[in-house]
């Protein structure tokens, strides 16, 4: 037996305090960025129970989607790695329709069927996970389109939440794609499950929900529901079997955890109590925040599928508080203790409260906390940003040849600038060769360019700062993804962290 010393943790020690990673208090919503959501006590339980025993996977699976479509009171269900899982496995099984040799094959298709078909505008940056499967996306704008696509395609996907705007709504999507054969799933994973399913009542063989967010079940578990013979072909795809879905595991543990998770939905929650605890909660937020003059607050009663729960808008007089949404996000973050505001629902005066993850006691601190930043408010500075109060003394108008180093090697991208003042318009080209519109500042010596590039079902977005000088542009760019243009979208702009650039005249 070995004399070192053991690492030990008490049994209530905080795993990340341990760790050096600060914790925060959650106001955005189900974010898996942030955890998603607090699992209920009964799945904790649950999870630990099968912790210590084991079990045959495929018979616990079936079982376990058994019992889940009983539940729900929908034909069959299968529970995957997160709602992402569930997309591929539901792609994966429309294309090798349990085929075991077309299993083997995937991601390379070589048959007639190799397309999914959405609605235009249904695109977003997580059919990737479709897209996995070796399945091309094409878009249909009208019926006639849609039409023409449907011989070569394995199945129809539609965004739940694009569904009302579409140009094709569900009913048509299925309308279509029944004789041909194919199934259409629907995304829902953002949405509360319903009983009965609003998306298989319309038609769909598919839906997609994520485990993790309202359910309150384990965060990397999924579900997917519908037509048997769909569901039986998806799992086929999945762990614990050989093939493309074989990393997508999902425990035993995760299982009994999402099993109890939708046990307590069908009989342990009473939505309407859930709704008037988050309002109560809200209300304790807005009283806090009030203690600072010229904050007012706005009770929204959100009706939409995406992020479906009431919200609070705090919002403030610009001309007595000088300070922005993003640098309150910012502060706020920073402080004791720290909380986290969404940023795609913050604004150039007002902030978004989403309580789902509010724990008891933490609304009124939240409140406290806005009320304080927001008194002690000055002119924010914005990191990375050139001070636009500066004239510029520098010229970068003209073509250049920039090199990003990455995390493990190089790329080389192209900039053609135009500079007016300190203001640069321009293009932007990526080591592909593809172009994108690009806009920035000059002031003193120090620059700012961000660019925008339209992607396969997602765009890309890219945040150059930093300083002119011998000739030569050097500093570190952000990068990351774009959103709708109505979500300030901080975090995802980032979210492929940072890397070294420097640019020279081409």
């Amino acid at each position: 037996m070995s004399d070192a010393p053991m690492m030990r943790s008490g049994a209530n020690a905080d795993p990340f305090d341990a760790l050096g990673v600060r914790g925060f208090i959650n106001c955005c919503g189900s974010r898996t960025i942030y955890g998603g959501s607090r699992m209920a006590p009964e799945v904790v339980a649950a999870m630990v129970a099968a912790s210590a025993r084991f079990v045959n996977l495929p018979d616990l699976f079936d079982a376990a989607g058994r019992r889940i479509a009983e539940l729900i009171g929908a034909p069959a269900a299968l529970i995957a790695s997160g709602g992402s899982g569930a997309l591929f496995v539901g792609a994966a099984g429309a294309a090798t329709l349990g085929d075991p040799e077309r299993i083997a094959k995937l991601p390379r298709i070589d048959w007639t069927r190799r397309y999914i078909v959405t609605p235009r505008g249904s695109r977003f940056s997580y059919d990737h996970a479709m897209r996995t499967t070796g399945l091309q996306i094409v878009e249909a704008a009208t019926r006639a389109e849609m039409e023409a696509m449907l011989p070569e395609a394995a199945m129809v996907h539609v965004l739940g939440t694009a569904d009302a705007t579409a140009p094709l709504r569900l009913e048509e999507c299925v309308d279509l794609a029944r004789p041909h054969g194919i199934p259409v799933m629907v995304d829902a994973a953002s949405e509360f499950l319903r009983r009965p399913d609003p998306y298989l009542a319309r038609g769909a063989a598919m839906v997609v929900y994520s485990g993790g967010k309202y359910l309150r079940g384990p965060q990397s578990t999924g579900l997917l529901i519908g037509d048997a013979r769909w569901i039986a072909a998806a799992a086929l795809n999945a762990s614990p079997r050989a093939g493309m879905g074989r990393h997508l595991k999902v425990s035993k543990e995760e299982i009994a955890g999402l099993v109890a998770a939708v046990e307590l939905w069908a009989h342990g929650r009473d939505p309407e109590r859930e709704h008037a605890a988050w309002r109560a909660e809200l209300a304790q937020l807005a009283t806090a925040a009030h203690a600072c003059p010229g904050v007012s607050c706005e009770p929204i009663d959100w009706r939409g599928p995406d992020e479906p729960t009431p919200r609070l808008r705090v919002a403030w007089d610009r001309g007595r508080i000088p300070i922005d949404g993003p640098e309150l996000r910012r502060r706020l973050a920073a402080g004791e203790p720290a909380v986290q505001v969404d940023d795609r629902f913050t604004r150039d005066g007002s902030i978004t409260i989403l309580p789902l993850n509010l724990q008891p006691g933490e609304a009124r601190i939240v409140g406290q906390r806005i009320a304080a930043e927001l008194a002690a408010a000055s002119p924010p500075a914005i990191a990375g940003a050139a001070d636009t109060r500066q004239a510029p003394d520098i010229d970068i108008g003209g073509s250049w040849r920039a090199t990003l180093r990455l995390a493990a090697g190089e790329v080389e991208h192209r900039f053609e600038l135009t500079q007016d003042g300190a203001d640069i318009v321009g293009r932007h080209r990526l080591a592909s060769g593809a172009w994108g519109p690009l806009i920035g500042r000059v002031a003193g010596d120090r620059l700012r360019l961000d660019s925008t590039h339209a992607t396969d079902g997602v765009g890309l977005s890219y945040g150059f700062s930093g300083r002119l000088a011998d000739g030569v542009m050097d500093g570190v760019v952000e990068l990351g993804t774009t959103m709708p243009d109505d979500v300030v979208n901080i975090v995802n702009r980032r979210q492929y962290g940072e890397a070294g650039w420097r640019a020279e005249r081409a």
